[in-house]
């Protein structure tokens, strides 16, 4: 049978979030107008719950559908809110460097989101480096802060704000993304190809999960020594060498110099110190605005009545935001 088009099918909405892929087809068929023959197979885009007015809660995918037979599908009346287009969904694109010389050696400080993902888009692009983290590694920064809500006792080094991962491993692993950014899709691929549930890939409020970013940190940082770069850990950044304005490298716990034709700032937040140490050096800073969040805890049972109404106890229901 010769291939007809793929086409992107957005609005599908279903009452379970994983159906099969027989239910899949057959909602793409009708959508497309064609027999359900002529599907040849669906690749959900994205996926989300819409939980909104007095209606029941569905499920509403994008697919990518691949047909087979048709050169084209008919002109149907498209249904409320199904959308259909020719193509199929947007291609992944890694980030490519295209710096007009090869840059030296590149120091990056911080091993949250930010720095290691900076440090695998240079080592993917064959630039090599060093990470530094002023905290400990995940396995043992975990004992540390466990020992902190256990026993109150605060290592300044290895807590909830610093160590591998960030601030982000402790809350939970939650995902804010931007849709329109061409790298978000490269982002999620490489957190599951690192452990992640493949559920972040489809989901409009992707979520890993502090359990699995234990796990799944550990596969980055391999990732990147495979790749020839050096990992340290309890190394702060407590200086840098820029001699007339052009860098030159930092200084590493006030007792080594490290040099580096360039140094990425991944420090996230808390790092007040070098804030402070930047300002002394006269680095160009502007301030940004003050965010406060408020934590207001309810009982589920409560959150999924409010949110689901009557439908709140319906099998297949996760809980609600």
């Amino acid at each position: 049978m010769k291939k007809g088009p793929l086409y992107k099918i957005e609005g599908i909405r279903l009452r379970r979030s994983e159906p099969s892929a027989g239910e899949l087809k057959k909602a793409a068929a009708q959508a497309l107008g064609l027999p359900e023959g002529a599907v040849v197979s669906c690749r959900v885009l994205r996926r989300v719950l819409d939980a909104r007015g007095r209606r029941p809660p569905l499920f509403v995918f994008n697919l990518e559908v691949e047909t087979e037979g048709v050169p084209q599908a008919p002109a149907t009346e498209a249904r409320e809110g199904v959308r259909v287009k020719r193509g199929g969904g947007d291609a992944v694109v890694p980030p490519l460097l295209t710096a007009p010389r090869r840059p030296g050696k590149v120091v990056v400080v911080g091993a949250g989101p930010a720095g290691l993902f900076a440090a695998l888009t240079l080592a993917l692009n064959g630039i090599p480096g060093v990470l530094l983290e002023r905290g400990r590694p995940v396995d043992e920064r975990v004992r540390d802060v466990e020992d902190f809500w256990s026993r109150g006792v605060l290592k300044g080094d290895s807590n909830v704000y610093f160590g591998e991962g960030g601030a982000g491993t402790f809350s939970d692993g939650k995902l804010t993304t931007r849709l329109r950014n061409p790298y978000s899709a490269w982002v999620k691929i490489v957190l599951v190809e690192a452990g992640a549930p493949h559920s972040i890939l489809i989901d409009a409020k992707p979520h890993i999960g502090t359990d699995r970013l234990r796990l799944l940190l550990p596969n980055l940082r391999r990732r990147l020594l495979e790749r020839g770069w050096e990992f340290r850990f309890r190394s702060p950044m407590t200086d840098i060498i820029a001699p007339g304005g052009v860098m030159r490298g930092i200084v590493v716990g006030d007792r080594e110099e490290l040099e580096g034709d360039h140094v990425i700032l991944a420090v996230g937040q808390g790092a007040y110190d070098t804030y402070l140490l930047l300002h002394r050096r006269g680095v160009a800073m502007e301030t940004k605005p003050f965010a406060v969040g408020v934590r207001v805890e309810h009982p589920q049972a409560l959150i999924d009545r409010i949110q689901y109404g009557r439908w709140a106890a319906t099998p297949g229901l996760p809980p609600a935001d």
